[in-house]
């Protein structure tokens, strides 16, 4: 019970940090494609921040809940903290790819009717290669976050073991 309030801000902090992500993600979009909006820019610049904050939500919702999952399973002591949280960074990209994001982006490029001969040649535009390299900038921003996170909960997690064991922290 005491490794409760531990496990809980590792969902939030993942959260939190998932809506501030969407938010400059869905920003990046809106300049990156501002010249290709059809119609009115309002309306679009609305759209966009909506549904990449909410991804942004949901996905750092699932990857906290996924790290909290692992930790109050599999990791109940844990003797070496580096590799803690270099488990704990492997879940988060597990869940980041498996979610939201497939590997390099292979089903946007098809969707958007870009031919597989020319992907490429695709990257070469600027749009889409700054495009492609945000969303993996994005990634590795999660992976950052997810040790930050492991870091803060053996920090939060040791004091409460003190604390539910009645000794005094040094």
């Amino acid at each position: 019970m005491w490794r409760l309030n531990p496990l809980l801000k590792i969902i939030l902090r993942m959260g939190v940090f998932g809506l501030i992500l969407g938010l400059a993600l869905g920003l990046f979009i809106i300049v990156a494609f501002e010249s290709k909006f059809p119609g009115p820019i309002s309306y679009y610049y609305q759209q966009i921040m909506l549904g990449e904050v909410a991804n942004g939500a949901v996905l750092g919702g699932l990857i906290g809940l996924a790290m909290a999952v692992y930790t109050g399973i599999v990791q109940r002591t844990i003797r070496k903290p580096h590799l803690f949280k270099f488990a704990l960074l492997i879940v988060a990209t597990i869940v980041s790819f498996a979610v939201v994001q497939h590997p390099f982006h292979i089903v946007t490029f098809i969707e958007l009717g870009i031919s597989p001969d020319t992907w490429f040649w695709t990257l070469s535009d600027s749009v889409f290669a700054s495009l492609f390299f945000a969303i993996i900038a994005k990634h590795v921003a999660i992976g950052l976050m997810s040790l930050y996170a492991a870091g803060r909960y053996l920090r939060e997690a040791s004091a409460q073991t003190m604390k539910s064991t009645g000794q005094e922290p040094a």
